[in-house]
């Protein structure tokens, strides 16, 4: 994995500052200067970030006698920044990037609602960390990526690995929404997050047993969870595919199979 400086952290910062990405999303080392990217800064680091594909060029226009390259941060380089903040635990960062994953972002208000803000920040972190990343540069230039989804439960680890190369962008978004995933597999199950407060214990699947908790109780919160996925139906289809893959491979993942239960409209 890529060891992200601060400086590298800044500069791909600026490229997905939530203001800028409703305008356009490539940028000049004029525009990052603007967003407060010195322009000698961004020369010394520029050959790091391109020769790992973390930005890529978009294109070159001429102005005047001269021509400007135009940058923009990939995808690989967004997921990279991303898993920085969260191993520095940076959640404020975090929150201001959730406009990069809309599936995230657009049910953000009701999982606060029925988890609490802490676990939230918890499971958004705790995705992250599970989302492996490696890179390497072929002979082409082209990067190419290995992608692994750490999936964490009960009685065994899961990885789910697969090749993306950097100029695929409709492979590259996949790899996003393979990242959002994680996020609500780890509402489902939060067996590998920090400690939260006393009242976030394991889900409970058995209703009966349910009752013994808190008025709000884990399985209920899973319920809830559910019927949020199943009311967006392109959340939904994602959550069954990626589900019924990883089935595939682990066929004896009980708790996939419930969760897969549980999605089933």
């Amino acid at each position: 994995m890529i060891t992200l400086t601060n400086t590298h952290q800044s500069i791909l910062g600026a490229f997905v500052n939530p203001k800028f990405k409703e305008k356009n999303e490539e940028m000049s080392s004029g525009d990052l200067k603007k967003e407060g990217i010195n322009r000698r800064t961004f020369e010394i680091n520029q050959e790091f970030l391109l020769s790992n594909g973390l930005v890529k060029i978009h294109s070159r226009k001429k102005h005047g006698t001269q021509v400007w390259i135009y940058y923009q941060i990939t995808k690989i380089g967004l997921l990279v920044l991303l898993k920085s903040l969260a191993a520095s635990k940076n959640t404020k960062k975090l929150e201001e990037y959730l406009i990069h994953f809309p599936q995230i972002k657009i049910h953000a208000n009701d999982i606060r609602r029925i988890f609490g803000s802490k676990v939230f920040e918890e499971t958004m972190i705790a995705a992250l960390d599970n989302f492996e990343l490696k890179i390497q540069a072929t002979k082409n230039q082209k990067s190419q990526f290995q992608a692994g989804l750490k999936l964490q439960f009960k009685h065994v680890d899961s990885t789910y690995k697969e090749q993306y190369d950097s100029d695929d962008d409709e492979r590259m978004q996949e790899m996003l929404r393979r990242f959002e995933f994680l996020f609500y597999h780890g509402l489902f199950y939060p067996h590998n997050l920090s400690d939260f407060s006393d009242d976030i214990k394991p889900i409970q699947t058995d209703e009966r047993l349910s009752e013994l908790d808190s008025p709000r109780s884990e399985f209920r919160k899973k319920k809830e969870l559910a019927q949020i996925i199943q009311r967006d139906q392109n959340l939904y289809s994602a959550m069954m595919k990626y589900y019924e893959i990883i089935l595939e491979q682990t066929p004896k993942l009980d708790e996939i199979k419930e969760s897969i239960s549980l999605l089933k409209k």
